[in-house]
């Protein structure tokens, strides 16, 4: 990432996204609202927000323009949401069409597929607990359900690990899941690479995009684990 882009996203993140080794924090600048309303309009058959009469540009001053209308609205939304303040990195889909549309770190189609596909070998639904037993029925009960579907669904070989090696994943299984990822667009690839990295899974991501499983149910399954402790007696 070059240093301009770098700086620009600082206000957006809140942070300075890695270069190499490097993940510096940085103040997080406030700024007063200069707007009172944020519209939308279509163009070229891309929708863009406008904040009064002024278009909404991207961090590196790139118009921001959205595919579809739904998405257009969602991030009007967030923007006529703020108070006094304007707290960019509070936007969450704001700043993740900034990403789709500025690509910072440049990645290419095929390195966000396999960004997506390595964390199969690092899923949260294949890492489970042998102590304490109630957690272990509690994970084979609630998660075990989700790989057996995706075994099904998919035709892809993959188990579960009660230690800190991987789980075993097949190579025909990871191309699999590849050449489904490659049927996606960039812009909903890069939504993808946000929520796997959110829920550390590809599974419930395949679950809630197939609509196999409600947003509600993966966030359950994603905290299953601390769900569980909070449930105990203390």
């Amino acid at each position: 990432m070059s240093e301009e882009v770098e700086q620009a996203y600082r206000w957006e993140f809140g942070e300075i996204p890695k270069t190499g080794a490097r993940n510096s924090r940085v103040k997080v600048e406030k700024v007063k609202r200069f707007y009172k309303n944020a519209t939308i309009a279509t163009a070229d058959g891309w929708y863009e927000v406008n904040l009064d009469k002024r278009k909404l540009r991207t961090p590196t001053g790139n118009l921001f323009h959205v595919p579809n209308e739904a998405l257009a609205l969602a991030v009007s939304t967030e923007w006529n949401s703020q108070g006094t303040l304007v707290k960019r990195h509070s936007m969450h889909l704001t700043t993740l069409c900034n990403i789709a549309i500025d690509n910072p770190l440049k990645k290419t189609r095929q390195e966000l597929i396999e960004s997506i596909v390595r964390v199969l070998e690092t899923d949260t639904l294949c890492y489970r607990m042998e102590e304490p037993t109630e957690l272990r029925h509690l994970q084979l009960q609630m998660w075990e359900p989700v790989l057996e579907w995706a075994r099904s669904r998919y035709g892809i070989q993959i188990e579960s690990t009660y230690n800190i090696s991987p789980p075993a994943v097949s190579r025909q299984s990871t191309t699999i899941i590849g050449q489904h990822l490659n049927t996606y667009s960039d812009w909903a690839l890069f939504g993808y690479q946000y929520a796997v990295e959110a829920l550390k899974s590809v599974l419930l991501v395949l679950g809630v995009m197939d609509r196999h499983l409600t947003v509600e149910q993966v966030v359950e399954l994603a905290t299953l684990e601390q769900i569980f402790q909070i449930g105990l007696p203390h």
